[in-house]
Formats: structure tokens, sequence, C-alpha cells
């Protein structure tokens, strides 16, 4: 294979010939390699390298570049293709393809397995970095040249040379959550973190760690190729980033980690090149870097993880980050520099970083939402995004819940909504916390949990609903964004933070045991109970919660209908979806859902476009505070659309709790979404589930003297409530006896308290 030492020169990179065509033209009788070639785009579209099929044009393999300081990493250059010695040790063709981020593949032909990358490191971002058109072949020694040029005009020849070592990062961003606890020394590690791919004993020369960035380069990306990834594990890698990204910047304020130069373009216009990179000393949270220390060495083909000293009594919540310069004898790992050292940085969280859990639910368990373990309820990146009902996992987008008390003092958990749009610009004040179940992060899935009791024969009998739950815990930790909504390393603020601490359960029906029968009324939505408690002995005033979601199922309105506490999308000018909320409890006493805004208007008063999101956020609680009804409706963009939904008002006093419910729906097929006429029926039936909307016994839709009547029946050996047994306590006392006839006489003939309701599940 045809790599090892690079030398550098200057050469315009328009001159070089044989761009665009393979060194070797015929693989195999059926396929063919290209790259596919970005457009520019907004954003822009990404380049591939693709093997087709040549009879029938079907692609065969892709392997797509992870995303880099591009916003999406692109092949400006066609790929090249060396012709391997059938009976050498590397029989199969190796194609190398530079990419727009710096990095050079070697990607194995048929497997399309990546071999190992090159970078190159010019310290200014993007695009000095990339990689343009190469070329291959033999000079009249016959040894084999790979010729690459980059964008500044560098020409980096890659010939074969003696066997060397090859440092491969697995992860430039190592992320390890950290248990809170008084240890002054606790060992941890970080698996799999260096790789030597090269056919030399690789040397650790030196190790140097420090608090700030030394100013060399971090990529964009936690690992080379996520495409086969478990989506588990690329939730993980999402994770790593989230947290890096809300580093305490007390030393070098840098608005974007991800790209590789330490200063952004945008500050270097504004002429702040010179700012102070002075060593902030060794991290006050750790002992020491166990391994890789000096001396140490990876013999080829193995791996070794990172190994901490942690003082674990040092760690606080969210995120604690460290910056390593590593020296080795890898003699190229930037091309165009034999000198710089590799730097990567590592996070400690105290706490939990983000992660989720899939909960099946509806008929035959065939619909699904992905919880996560914060208030953060979807992310476009993820499969299904949030929700995926009767097969639509594209209507529900991304999604997040959102509360606060001022302006600026607002909690959420997302990725999205503000200009960049991607996983390193994220709002992290909703910090994830071991669940309520189990003590762990990790969302806790338990499967066939009884969810009340259910009739099918106007309550001779009843079967148990059967479901899924997952349990989590998170609390507000709010950012101080001083404003600027694109800060995304803003520190941590006490005075900012509101204290509330929730407890949450995320459940879904699918059948009834012990027939087995599903339960159609029931499949199209979830159901999450939150229990929110102030935990500082303090007061909370005026505090608002909704949430914000991505609603891209064409064209949409907004809708709402506070008589049945629910507020919905539907689609122009079909109306035949809707998808929404039910805010619950609902009905006598108790304060129904507040407003809907239709949020993402390209026009109107006060319209803003695709990058005027930091405008939004500051309008945010203004938006939530704003009363009752709907708002902006017909400002939704045609292409692409959001809304804002407002549950609930609360003014906490000291240490107390409240809980509410929020149902999360998709209705297709419907006739007319423009009304509530065919949701309300699923509003009703979701309150009384939950354990509300108690006293219609008869399930007729009003509560009155037949009520009554039914009551006393079932009390002396009669039929019981429909469709939900517990529906007969109206006094919720965990009984159905005479006194809840008592109660109900009482309230229908002497204006007495509503029937009282009370969670069942």
């Amino acid at each position: 294979m045809y790599s090892a030492d690079a030398t550098t020169g200057v050469m315009n990179w328009g001159t070089l010939a044989n761009r665009g065509y393979f060194a070797c033209p015929v693989i195999d009788a059926n396929t063919i390699y290209m790259t596919t070639l970005s457009t520019w785009t907004n954003p822009p579209g990404g380049g591939d390298l693709l093997a087709f099929n040549k009879f029938n044009g079907a692609i065969v393999r892709a392997y797509t570049p992870p995303p880099g300081p591009g916003a999406d990493t692109r092949y400006y250059g066609d790929a090249l293709l060396t012709c391997e010695p059938e009976n050498s040790d590397f029989p199969e063709d190796l194609i190398y393809v530079f990419s727009d981020d710096g990095f050079l593949s070697c990607v194995q032909s048929v497997s399309f397995n990546e071999v190992y990358t090159r970078r190159i490191g010019n310290l200014a971002g993007y695009p000095y970095d990339m990689g343009m058109a190469g070329a291959i072949g033999t000079d009249q020694y016959g040894d084999v040249h790979l010729v690459f040029a980059g964008y500044y005009g560098n020409l980096i020849d890659m010939v074969k040379g003696v066997d060397r070592p090859r440092l491969e990062p697995q992860t430039y961003n190592a992320t390890l959550p950290v248990v809170f606890g008084p240890a002054a020394s606790l060992k941890d590690t970080v698996p799999d973190v260096f790789t030597n791919t090269g056919c030399a004993v690789l040397h650790f020369e030196n190790v140097q760690v420090d608090q700030n960035s030394f100013g060399q380069e971090i990529p964009a990306f936690s690992v080379r190729d996520m495409g086969d990834t478990p989506f588990m594990d690329r939730a993980a890698k999402i994770a790593d980033k989230l947290q890096r990204e809300a580093y305490l910047s007390k030393y070098l304020r840098v608005v974007d980690r991800d790209v590789d130069n330490i200063l952004t373009t945008r500050e270097i216009a504004q002429g702040k090149e010179n700012m102070n990179r002075a060593a902030a000393g060794f991290p006050p949270f750790l002992n020491a870097v166990l391994h890789p220390k000096a001396g140490d060495i990876i013999n080829p083909g193995d791996t070794m993880d990172l190994v901490l000293d942690i003082i674990q009594s040092a760690i606080n919540r969210g995120p604690q980050v460290f910056y390593m310069l590593l020296d080795t004898d890898d003699p190229d790992f930037f091309m165009n520099d034999t000198v710089r050292g590799v730097e990567m940085s590592v996070t400690l969280v105290g706490g939990c970083l983000i992660d989720t859990t899939s909960m099946f639910f509806g008929v035959g368990q065939a619909n699904q939402q992905v919880v996560t373990n914060t208030g953060r309820l979807g992310t476009g990146d993820w499969t299904p995004h949030a929700f995926s009902i009767d097969g639509d996992n594209a209507s529900y987008y991304q999604g997040a819940y959102v509360y606060g008390v001022t302006t600026f003092r607002i909690a959420t958990n997302t990725q999205d909504w503000i200009s960049g749009g991607g996983e390193t610009d994220a709002f992290i004040s909703l910090q994830a916390d071991p669940n309520w179940c189990d003590n762990d992060c990790h969302p806790y899935l338990d499967a066939g949990v009884s969810l009340g009791q259910y009739t099918k024969d106007g309550g001779a009998t009843y079967e148990t609903v059967i479901g899924n739950m997952v349990c989590k815990s998170f609390l507000d930790s709010v950012q101080n964004f001083g404003g600027d909504w694109s800060n995304f390393g803003a520190p941590f603020d006490n005075d900012s933070t509101m204290g509330l601490y929730v407890n949450s359960r995320v459940v879904g029906a699918y059948e009834l045991a012990p027939s087995g029968d599903p339960i159609p009324e029931l499949s199209n939505l979830t159901l999450e109970i939150l229990e929110f408690t102030e935990r500082n002995g303090a007061t909370v005033d005026n505090w608002y919660f909704g949430e914000i979601y991505d609603c891209d199922n064409g064209n949409d309105s907004v809708g709402i209908d506070r008589s049945i506490s629910t507020a919905w999308t539907y689609n122009r000018p079909a109306a035949d979806q809707a998808w929404g909320h039910i805010k619950i409890p609902f009905g006598c006493n108790y304060e129904p859902i507040l407003n809907t805004w239709g949020t993402y208007g390209a026009s109107g008063t006060p319209g803003h476009g695709f990058w005027g999101w930091g405008i939004w956020w500051d309008q945010c609680y203004n938006d939530m505070a704003a009363g009752t009804g709907v708002f902006m409706d017909g400002n939704m963009s045609s292409g692409d659309q959001e809304a804002m939904v407002t549950f609930a008002k609360k003014n906490f006093g000291a240490n107390e709790t409240l809980k509410l419910g929020i149902a999360h729906f998709g209705l297709h097929n419907l006739s007319d979404a423009t009304s509530s006429a065919e949701i309300a029926p699923l509003a009703k039936l979701v309150n009384k589930w939950a354990g509300f909307g108690r006293g219609d016994v008869n399930n007729d839709g009003a509560i009155n003297l037949a009520d009554i009547i039914y009551l006393a029946a079932t009390v002396n050996g009669g039929n019981g409530a429909v469709p939900f047994k517990h529906l007969s306590d109206v006094n919720a006392d965990g009984n159905i006896n005479m006194a809840d006839v008592d109660y109900l006489i009482d309230y229908y003939f002497g204006c007495g308290p509503c029937p009282v309701g009370d969670w069942v599940f």
C-alpha cells in the first residue's frame, strides 16, 4: 500500500494532471467508483464516495465522511484508486479521497472500511484545509507516488517508505461521566481511544495537560466513520459534543470549539487574533493522566485506553474540560507539518450525559418514541427524530420542553434553533440526572406495566391496560448567555437557575390483558407525567412551561381548543393530519392549556427567517406569557414550520411540587383538522385514562342525574364506570362505595366541590 513519508511543496492545484481519473481503470467486471461532488446549496450539499453497479446504476456501497467544520463535510475532487497486486498482503485495491476538512482517507474498495487517515492543518479553519485534486503514478525509478493538492497550493507527495507507526485517534473529544463522591483519587477509563494503524511500534514521547487549549487543532467530530454505528452509540457521541460545548470558558472565549482554528473567522475579522493563550494551569479536578504517558507504546494494530486519576470530590455538576497535547514518533500525522503535536479535549461530566431509550407503543407496538433523559423531545439527526406514529417519522422533526421566569432566565435542552443549526449549537440548561427508578443516568424502560382497568362490555368486566414506561429525572442549571444566544460556551449561572427538579415518566399503551386485544383509541399517543419540585427552599414566581417543536406535516397552521386543553398543528390545504399536545389534567377546577404560536414566520410581524432564531429566543418567555389562544397563525413558512405551545403558569412556594401531564399525539386521515371535532374524543379519553374527568361514569359526556343513578347501581353490584374503572371513584380515596355516591349528589344538587382527580399510574 502506498503511503508513508509526506513532503510538501508549492504548486498551484489547478496544474495537476489526471484530475477525475482513476489510476486503475477496471476493478472488476461490475463496479465503478466515483465521488459525488458538493453543490453550494443552503446548507451545502454533501459529497460521498460511491460504488456503482455499472450495468444497472445501483449504488453498491457508500462512504460518507463525518461532519466537519464546513457544515457538511464534502469532496470536491474525485477519488484515486490503487492497483494492489493480487498476491500482496493487501489484495483489496485502495481508494484515496480528500475531504474539505483536511482529511485524506484511505478506504478499502470492496468493504468500504476506512483503513487510516492523514490530516492537513493550517490553523485557519474551513476552507483552508480543503483537499483538492490528486494523481497517482510511477516515476522513472518505478516508485509509486500518490500526490494531492491543498487549498493553499500545498503539494503532498506520498511515497512508499520504511515501515512506520501511525497514530489514529478514535475520538478527539473524549467524554467521561463522573459519579459524585468524596474520593480524592478515582481511577476511570475511556476505552479504545488510541489506535496504531501503522506497521511499526508507536511511542509516546511527551503528554502535556492543561485547562486551556494549546492552540493546535481539534477536528469537528468524535469518530471518523459513523455510517454503520448503532443509534445508541451515535446518541452517546452527540452527548460528547453537547457537553464539551458547555465548558465554562474562563480563560479563552472560543465561539465554536469544533472548528480547527482556535480563533474563529468572526473573531479574526474583529481583530482579536492576539487574545491571551496563556496556560490556565493543570486542572484542579485531576491528579494525573495515567495513560498515555511518556514511554508508553502501542504495537501495530493495537489500541490504548485513556486512563485518568480524578479528584472525585472536586467534580462539579456539568462538564469540566481539559486539553491534552500528544507527541509521538508518528512522522507525518499532519501531512503539512512534521513537528506539531496532536491535541484533544477531555470532558469530565459531573452527573449524566444526554442519553436515550426507545419506547414502543400502539397496536402491535408498531409506534415508537425516542425518550431522552432531559427535557429534549427529539432531534432531526436521530432516527426516528422523536416520534414515529403510523409510519410517519417526519411530521414531528424535533422538539424540546422550555421553561423560564424572565426573558433571559430560560431552561431547555435542544441542538437547534439558532444560526448554524448543528449539534455544536446546543442549549443544555436542562441537565440529565440519575433517574428515579434505578438511579442510573440511562432512561429506565419498564416493560409490560399496568396502566389502569378498561372495559369493552359496558363495565361488566375489566381488563388491564398493558404498556411500556420510561422514567427519567432532570433539573435546570441555567446558562447565562448575556443576550448572545450563539455563545454556547456560556457559563452556568446560579442567579439564573430556577432550581426545579423534575421526575418524569413517559407511558404508551399497546394491549389489554388477559385477552391481548389492541387498544386502538390509545395507539397514537404517549403521555408524559412530569413532577416539578422546588429544591432550594425559595420561591419561583411567574414561571411558564411550554414546548418548542418543529412540525413538518406540510404548510402548517396552529389550532387550540382550551375546553379540551389541546393545541395542535395541521397541514394545509388537505387538513387531514394533526400533531399536537393535550395538557392534563383539565376539566372542573383545573386550568387548561394556555396558548400556541406559529413561531416560524418567513414574513409578517414579527416574522423571522431561518437565521433569526436569536430574535425568537429573546421573545420566548414573552410568547409564553402572552395570554391565552392562538398567535401568529398564518405566519408559518410554507417550506419549514415550527410552533410553540404553552402548557402552564405557576408561582412556586419553597419546596412546592407541581405535577402535570403532556400527551403527544399524531393523527392521520382526518376529515377536517382545522377544528377539534375529531380530536376531542381522544383528549377526553386520555384525561380520563390518566385519572381525571371522573364522575361521568356512564360515559355520555356529561355529569348529571343519570350518573348518580348509574353510580348507585355500581355500588350495589351493577356494572362499573365506562371506559375506566377508576372513574367511579369520584372522591379519589381509592375506594368505590356510597361515599362516592354522596359526593356526586352533593356536587350535582348542592353545588359541592368538583369530582376529585388523581393520577392512576
